[in-house]
């Protein structure tokens, strides 16, 4: 019996235009003309929920067959660190990036611990997404973490970033930012603030259906957490 394919091909997404591009659905890595971004993401990476069981890391071996160079895991569903190791185990070649682990859940320690076991035995394939501080000084939190974070080199960080000063810090402190949930003039000044050799991966969700009235709820669930439950599509 021949498996029909639910999930997108990398390939059956357009080549991205340039360092506006950011096409709902995907996340999207930009570089200005010319250079190459330090992290090597490919052009489109998937977004892949643990949450519970293990049915998850079969998605992630279907992710890799169909050309996705990174898998991006939601830190909102991780339950453990062990699941990001999980999923670099059970595939091949593909990155495996968070996006991202909340400082505000897990220490410095156990992140170092984490990113040393895979760099030992799976070198070059797991990229540390951060963010999720919270509180009266964000960046404060965040510059204290990265404080404590030596083991993992700036070209192995992404940073959660939307406005100038977290833009600011992935440039000066990470191998680039990840925006989530932009429109493509964001994108172009978060590229122009941070230079054309800093990694811009934006994340942006798609629903895959064709029907309006069914595509609406599916897309809300999770854009609850992020814009409360009176968000409207239309």
């Amino acid at each position: 019996m021949t498996r029909r394919r639910v999930l997108p091909a990398a390939g059956d997404f357009p080549a991205t235009s340039g360092p506006a591009d950011s096409a709902a659905g995907r996340a999207v890595t930009a570089s200005a003309p010319g250079r190459l971004p330090k992290a090597e993401l490919g052009k489109v990476g998937a977004v892949l929920s643990p949450g519970s069981g293990t049915a998850f890391l079969d998605t992630a071996i279907e992710l890799e067959e169909l050309g996705y160079q990174t898998i991006w895991l939601p830190g909102g569903s991780l339950k453990s660190l062990s699941q990001i190791t999980d999923v670099v185990r059970a595939t091949k070649r593909a990155r495996v990036a968070t996006g991202i682990i909340s400082v505000d859940r897990f220490t410095a320690a156990e992140v170092s611990a984490l990113y040393t076991s895979l760099q030992e035995t799976y070198p070059g394939r797991f990229v540390v997404g951060l963010g999720g501080a919270h509180g009266p000084d964000p960046l404060a939190t965040l510059n204290a973490f990265l404080d404590h974070l030596d083991q993992v080199p700036p070209s192995a960080r992404i940073m959660a970033a939307l406005g100038p000063k977290m833009l600011d810090l992935a440039r000066d402190r990470a191998t680039g930012a990840f925006p989530f949930l932009v429109t493509p003039g964001y994108t172009a000044t978060a590229r122009s603030r941070i230079g054309g050799s800093t990694t811009l991966a934006v994340g942006q969700p798609l629903v895959i259906e064709t029907d309006p009235q069914r595509a609406r709820p599916i897309a809300r669930r999770p854009l609850h957490p992020v814009w409360g439950r009176r968000m409207t599509l239309s």
